[in-house]
């Protein structure tokens, strides 16, 4: 049986732009962390697995489950990512965004089911993809990924022998800039760290 695992780059709480007016930029992105990590830690048959830089892992293990193991790299990326499943014997990664707090189950279930069919997937958002699938050891003609890149189903076919070992699979959202908050749906389950913190932001001052 194909061992497969999902992969969580944490590259730090101080550079992100992403806040809401009012909240403290490095608590919001660890929120949204927090919150990926658990979609990916409730992945039936699937592990989990937090890359971090050097330094930075006990940042991280506080908001993780025990189980789940962190390896400390000098670059946080998704070949990064894509190296370390090998090296632990995975036959499947999915590099998933740590912005994406409500990210559905499903969406990752398609995308492996995806990686049975095709070497590689892409669960695309807006400007990037939410969620990319490879299946390991990854084809040689895998190029450099940047799930921030708008032409990543475009560049991943254009480098592919053929264009149908690339799948797109359905994607989601992910919050990349204040406005995006507006996209959450209170009616979702999950997310808890996020919808803790914003419910902060909305309270009375002084309530």
């Amino acid at each position: 049986m194909t061992r497969r695992c999902a992969a969580l780059c944490w590259t730090g709480a101080g550079a992100s732009t992403a806040a809401p007016p009012g909240l403290d930029p490095a608590a919001y992105v660890m929120a949204l962390f927090e919150d990926v990590a658990e979609v990916l830690h409730g992945l039936a048959g699937v592990d989990s697995l937090v890359l971090c830089p050097v330094g930075g892992s006990g940042a991280v293990r506080r908001l993780l489950w025990p189980d789940v193991p962190v390896a400390e790299l000098s670059e946080c990326s998704v070949a990064a990512a894509v190296a370390v499943a090998r090296e632990r014997g995975y036959g499947q990664v999915a590099v998933v965004a740590a912005d994406a707090p409500d990210l559905p189950q499903l969406v990752l279930a398609k995308l492996f089911q995806a990686m049975a069919r095709s070497p590689v997937a892409v669960a695309p958002a807006e400007g990037g993809a939410v969620a990319v699938g490879v299946g390991l050891p990854a084809p040689s003609w895998l190029p450099a990924l940047d799930l921030d890149s708008g032409q990543i189903v475009a560049g991943l076919r254009a480098a592919a022998p053929d264009p149908a070992l690339v799948e797109v699979t359905p994607g989601w959202r992910r919050l990349r800039v204040p406005a995006d908050v507006r996209l959450l749906d209170p009616g979702l389950e999950g997310w808890e760290a996020t919808r803790a913190l914003l419910a902060g932001l909305r309270s009375p001052q002084g309530a």
